[in-house]
């Protein structure tokens, strides 16, 4: 999402059959059946549990402590594995 044109060796592509296609998941999601879309949330549950497919670390702050969550995020530029920063809406119990 830079930008920037994506640049793949042309060997890659003849020799070695490498396809490209884009995937925009807000317009899949769109696309999609309920039941699609519970059937792919429930692949990517199993990948998960199975220790197949990792997530992303995220960071989660409650909405009262936005600046910290927002310092946080703007000190995240220079990290090579960056976090996810979240802010939890939900009312303080």
């Amino acid at each position: 999402m830079s930008r920037k044109p994506v640049t793949v060796p042309t060997p890659e592509l003849i020799f070695k059959d490498v396809r490209l296609e884009g995937y925009w998941h807000s317009v899949w999601m769109i696309q999609q059946s309920v039941t699609a879309r519970q059937v792919m949330m429930n692949e990517l549950v199993d990948l998960v549990l199975d220790g197949q497919l990792h997530c992303s670390p995220v960071e989660v702050f409650p909405l009262v402590e936005i600046l910290h969550g927002v310092e946080c995020a703007a000190q995240q530029s220079s990290k090579a594995i960056r976090s996810k920063v979240v802010f939890d809406c939900q009312e303080p119990a």
